[in-house]
């Protein structure tokens, strides 16, 4: 896990002044979509690669004990061995980045991964995935219950109603306070940037988030969810879910920001 930074007070001038290239962003947009396609070994091992960066989850209904327990199997040998070893890569602990289940199923993966002797991360979606939209205190409650149980990543969401109303004090604090809940726990913010209706208001999320949580938060997901812009995606479980791409914070995001975003800004990163 990469090093933490130090955290920052709320600075809501730098939030007001926020602007967004809509036409730059959706060109580049247009150019990564046009970049070349990797092609045989490089492909292969950047398909690796990408397998050790997912979070393999399941956020159903009907998730079980046994459920998970084949998911964290999954999780620990995401690939089959014939095909590592043709690839002479059978000896370097191919895994996923960690398993990914909702806060009453964590006790499970814990216990799955403990006894398979394995040391991947359980993940845990906390305070009120995926609409954010319980009391505070349930939010804070379930954060808390996740950690209890094993859970080592927390993946917050944000209440994307203080975002579409510019009420980012109100945002900034309910994310302190859910850092404090986690504890010595890596935590994550998901910004559902389909639900947040601009990319200014998806950059000032981002802000706001990185602001409230930068000591312990190295990563944001962007989840596309709902956006009337946006295909079906396919997540690590099923293609009805959200997509979501975790972006480094305080290294990917800003090099994607940086030719978007207004001029005033591009000398804070």
């Amino acid at each position: 896990m990469s090093a933490r930074n130090p955290g920052m007070h709320l600075d809501l001038e730098w939030v007001s002044k926020v602007r967004v290239n809509t036409q730059a962003v959706l060109k580049r947009a247009q150019q990564i979509q046009g970049h070349k396609v990797a092609k045989k070994q490089w492909q292969a091992a950047w398909m690796l690669k990408a397998v050790t960066c997912i979070d393999l989850t399941t956020l159903a209904g009907d998730d079980t004990p046994s459920n998970v327990h084949r998911l964290c199997m999954k999780a620990t040998q995401p690939i089959r061995h014939d095909l590592l070893k043709s690839m002479d890569m059978h000896d370097k602990g191919i895994t996923t980045a960690a398993v990914c289940v909702y806060p009453s199923r964590v006790a499970d993966a814990v216990k799955s991964l403990k006894a398979a002797n394995s040391s991947l991360p359980v993940a845990s979606v906390a305070t009120g995935f995926p609409a954010g939209q319980t009391p505070l205190k349930t939010r804070l409650a379930e954060v808390q219950m996740a950690v209890e149980d094993g859970a080592t990543e927390i993946d917050i969401v944000i209440n994307r109603t203080l975002a579409l109303t510019g009420q980012w004090a109100a945002l900034y604090d309910e994310i302190r306070q859910f850092r404090e809940a986690c504890a010595d726990a890596h935590m994550k913010t998901i910004l559902a940037v389909g639900e947040l209706g601009t990319f200014t208001n998806v950059y000032k999320a981002s802000l706001v988030s990185m602001m409230a949580a930068w000591r312990h938060c190295s990563s944001i997901l962007l989840s596309a969810s709902r956006c009337p812009n946006t295909h079906t995606h396919t997540h690590t479980h099923t293609q009805s879910r959200p997509v979501t791409v975790c972006l480094n914070s305080h290294c990917t995001l800003s090099r994607l920001l940086y030719p978007i975003v207004s001029g005033s800004d591009r000398d804070r990163y």
